[in-house]
């Protein structure tokens, strides 16, 4: 990635608790950790320094939500505001896409829980219609894990289509998978071949549990397929 000269300053003692307790300023704890669906007491262990890298889905939302640069949230760098956005003339041109504070893990991933709705991000209409989508059966959630690394990143934003569950040879698709009394969202490429379907990893040496290829198999679900992925580009 490409930095001018003034970019790429940051305080070498500042840590991203720092960075979080000045971004959250007069908001309780509990109000700043039901913006990234996690927890008062995972917000304090990070501004005390006892988690050093929180997880990348939460940094997402609490940038979206404060309109900051993630990588001033991750790193430190500066600058801090992020360049402004193309004015939006006509809002009829634009269709709002549900963002949700579940992450979908790329390796072994967060528990399943109700999906808890965050805020809303903007897709050009005529964007969604050439891939003849419907804006109102998509959704977003934001990776965790190095899986289906360099395909798509911790932290990336992953687009996916819930009227979309039959798997085809190649595609990415989130995954409901049952744990031992956790379920957890997974993202994974499908291998479909002679009838029998198998989800793999992109990278399976990473640092995770699917090592190797999976069948489709009771309990697994397939929750929708992904049909956009954003994230920084190195």
């Amino acid at each position: 990635m490409i930095y001018r000269s003034w970019s790429i300053i940051c305080d070498m003692n500042e840590t991203i608790g720092d960075r979080l307790r000045e971004l959250r300023g007069a908001m309780t704890q509990p109000e700043f950790a039901r913006i990234a669906g996690t927890s008062k007491q995972h917000v304090s262990r990070i501004e005390k320094g006892l988690i050093k890298e929180p997880s990348p889905a939460w940094l997402s939302l609490w940038a979206a939500h404060f309109k900051v640069s993630l990588e001033w949230l991750s790193t430190g760098r500066k600058p801090k505001s992020l360049a402004p956005l193309p004015d939006i003339t006509d809002e009829a041109d634009w269709a709002d896409v549900t963002g949700y504070s579940q992450a979908a893990g790329l390796g072994s991933g967060p528990e399943a829980q109700e999906w808890a709705q965050t805020h809303k991000l903007k897709f050009r209409r005529d964007s969604l219609s050439r891939k003849r989508l419907n804006p109102k059966h998509l959704a977003v959630m934001y990776g965790a894990g190095d899986s289906m690394e360099p395909y798509i990143r911790a932290g990336d934003a992953i687009l996916f289509d819930t009227t979309d569950t039959i798997p085809k040879n190649k595609g990415i698709y989130v995954l409901l998978v049952p744990g031992a009394g956790n379920d957890e969202y997974m993202v994974k490429r499908a291998i479909v071949s002679k009838g029998e379907t198998m989800f793999v990893a992109d990278n399976p040496d990473g640092d995770h549990n699917w090592k190797e290829p999976r069948p489709l198999t009771d309990g697994m679900r397939v929750v929708g397929r992904v049909r956009w992925t954003g994230g920084w580009v190195k």
